[in-house]
């Protein structure tokens, strides 16, 4: 039933890609180079859509879009985008779809945009992405796609299926997680990424105590020579000897005096 909506509705889109004078959409503004090969890759979508290849439909209905902006041609693009997996693309060009017929043409396709869009919302992922220790110059990707870092710890909407996130710090690719995430699910996706080592380096302060017990001891004066025996010419060193050997002559003559006797 789906599939013989989108073709009634290519059907319709290509009597209207072929008309010049239809308001918004004329193609005044755009080469006749342009017109002439975005309506055969608009032709080539429509076959492929016959023939059930979404891919190929999906490739040309986007080629002639970018090519002539046509709100048909937007529309059988909603549906490739929906066919090939493209789930979260696709709600952005029904609601765009949706937007450029605010003026309440093509009633009938509007309406079933709105189904679609509904559809969609259910089949969606939703993906939260929280990374610890991250450095403000890594980069987040999400299949080689920048994830900005404003979404983090956010539920974002997210194709169903395969994903790859990568964290790179300059060339060094820091980590790598696989994310599979099945139609409508919610996952929480947690990356703790290698913490700094802690600096044990010691950094001295000038002027305080650690610097000053690190600075460099002071080399001692040179002895000149001889000054190493000059205190043994000193007259006071040897008066002071002479009193010592005095006053221990003294002490071992009373010790070595018999019992009893004083000597005066």
């Amino acid at each position: 039933m789906k599939q013989r909506i989108l073709i009634a509705a290519i059907l319709v889109a290509t009597t209207g890609i072929a008309t010049t004078g239809a308001r918004a959409e004329s193609a005044d503004a755009t080469s006749a180079t342009k017109i002439t090969l975005a309506r055969r890759l608009y032709d080539e979508g429509v076959d492929a859509v016959g023939k059930g290849q979404w891919s190929l439909a999906y490739d040309r209905f986007k080629t002639s879009y970018e090519l002539a902006p046509r709100i048909l041609t937007l529309f059988n693009l909603d549906g490739a985008q929906g066919q090939t997996g493209r789930l979260v693309e696709a709600t952005e060009s029904y609601r765009k779809f949706l937007h450029d017929t605010g003026d309440g043409r093509y009633s009938d396709l509007r309406t079933e945009a709105t189904g679609q869009l509904e559809l969609l919302d259910r089949q969606i992922a939703r993906l939260t992405l929280d990374i610890t220790n991250l450095e403000p110059s890594d980069a987040i990707a999400i299949d080689d796609v920048e994830f900005p870092r404003a979404a983090l710890r956010e539920a974002i909407p997210m194709n169903p299926g395969n994903h790859v996130a990568r964290i790179q710090r300059g060339p060094a690719t820091l980590a790598t997680r696989a994310i599979t995430l099945t139609a409508g699910a919610a996952e929480a996706v947690h990356i703790e990424l290698p913490g700094k080592p802690p600096d044990l380096t010691v950094h001295a302060v000038s002027g305080s105590p650690i610097a000053t017990a690190l600075a460099a001891p002071t080399p001692p004066k040179p002895v000149e020579r001889g000054a190493g025996r000059a205190w043994l010419r000193s007259p006071w060193l040897w008066s002071g000897v002479a009193v010592v050997i005095v006053a221990s002559a003294g002490g071992a003559y009373l010790l070595t005096r018999p019992d009893g006797v004083i000597v005066k």
